[in-house]
């Protein structure tokens, strides 16, 4: 349940992120705001990468749900906002996505 609420708070602070820079006219836009939210998203990368750190989740052909939000969430993150997040800082994490992106069920799964 931890990574899955993780995952789920990363998301979200993609969407902010991403709603300020690009719907919000530049004029209003808040800077300290800004950087509030990228601290929290770079906050909920780095707790899960020590979760992660702790316990891996399993590469065995299956995946559970906290795999998939995870997967989601970071990818989700690289399409809207790609400049928050590297696969150097967060390294298990974005082993962990390409490992699930590989995944029949992902595979066939149509994202249009």
């Amino acid at each position: 349940m931890r990574l899955i609420g993780l995952a789920l708070a990363a998301s979200e602070k993609s969407v902010q992120l991403y709603y300020e820079r690009n719907l919000r006219p530049a004029e209003i836009q808040y800077a300290p705001w800004v950087e509030r939210v990228e601290g929290q998203l770079a906050a909920a990368y780095d707790a899960l990468e020590r979760e992660l750190e702790k316990q891996p989740l399993k590469t065995d052909g299956l995946i559970d749900q906290a795999g998939i939000t995870l997967a989601v969430a970071w990818s989700f993150t690289h399409y809207v906002v790609p400049d928050q997040v590297s696969t150097e800082r967060f390294p298990r994490i974005a082993a962990f996505t390409r490992y699930a992106e590989g995944l029949e069920v992902f595979v066939s799964t149509p994202i249009d």
